[in-house]
């Protein structure tokens, strides 16, 4: 994008969305800024997003909250120093372990790499268009995802209005009520079969073969033992998985992330079907 260009877009399903919109840019810099349209408490937030609009690299993330006539800043977070930071966190908290007994917990704990759950994090948001094509567009063509789309040129405005018919969905199932007792019979054992399979092949490693750097979870295999959180550096340490847990509890508050994101029980409106809506208005939006 130019440094004339203008964005902002509207995404709503049901009563819940986001407005979002390009801020101006000054030098290199611009911001993006991303607003719930509805908080339970009644507090207007929204997240800034700060950027280089050359190389798109970010700079800083914050919120800031509105209410009963007062703005402040409710938290701040450098993206570049997140993992960084995290690791200092955990190793001023950790005590150092011996390599050889770091080595001998394979036998009472399953050890979750934090770095191939990163790795798997981007496979799964490189598959979205994948999903896109394998899920969406077959619900659309089956009614269940109805979708109408306007363009306005004269403004360079796109909108896609529509709905998801959960009534049509719940029709389908029915048609497939016949192979009911074979799905019962036959899904649940792959299931059971495969799952552990791919979090074993993907997620879980030896403590032997951890990285440097990365932090894994491990899950005890037996009662009576409590989970740890395992750092490899030049030597390995641990802590208390709790400490971790309360922590991340913690800034799960203190970043109001339960106010930011949406409630599912919402979602639904009187009836099944629940509206849809998605709206771009900007320049520069064709390549």
């Amino acid at each position: 994008m130019s440094k004339q260009d203008k964005f902002e877009a509207k995404v709503r399903i049901g009563t819940l969305g986001y407005d979002i919109q390009r801020g101006s840019t000054r030098g290199t810099e611009s911001a993006l800024f991303v607003a719930p349209t509805d908080c339970p408490d009644g507090v207007s937030r929204h997240v800034t997003v700060i950027f280089n609009s050359e190389t798109e690299e970010l700079y800083n993330v914050h919120q800031t909250n509105e209410g009963n006539g007062k703005r402040w800043k409710q938290w701040s977070r450098d993206p570049n120093r997140f993992i960084s930071d995290a690791m200092d966190w955990l190793k001023t908290r950790s005590e150092p372990m011996e390599t050889p007994t770091a080595k001998g917990l394979g036998s009472n704990y399953y050890c979750v790499s934090g770095w191939r759950i990163l790795v798997c994090l981007q496979l799964i948001t490189g598959l979205t268009s994948i999903a896109e094509r394998l899920l969406f567009r077959p619900l659309a063509s089956l009614g269940i995802g109805r979708f109408e789309l306007q363009e306005d040129k004269a403004h360079n405005k796109l909108s896609a209005v529509g709905n998801i018919d959960m009534t049509r969905m719940v029709e389908i199932l029915r048609k497939f009520r016949p192979f009911k007792g074979i799905v019962n019979a036959f899904l649940p054992g792959m299931v059971l079969k495969i799952m552990p399979k791919l979090a074993k092949l993907f997620l879980l490693i030896s403590v032997e073969r951890m990285s440097p750097g990365d932090a894994s979870l491990l899950i005890p295999k037996r009662e009576g033992i409590e989970p740890l959180v395992l750092l490899r550096g030049d030597q390995y340490r641990q802590l208390r998985a709790a400490t971790v847990f309360e922590k991340a509890v913690a800034l799960y508050e203190e970043m109001e992330l339960g106010e930011l994101l949406p409630d599912p029980q919402r979602l639904m409106l009187s009836g099944l079907s629940v509206p849809v809506l998605f709206e771009v208005v900007g320049t520069g939006l064709k390549p």
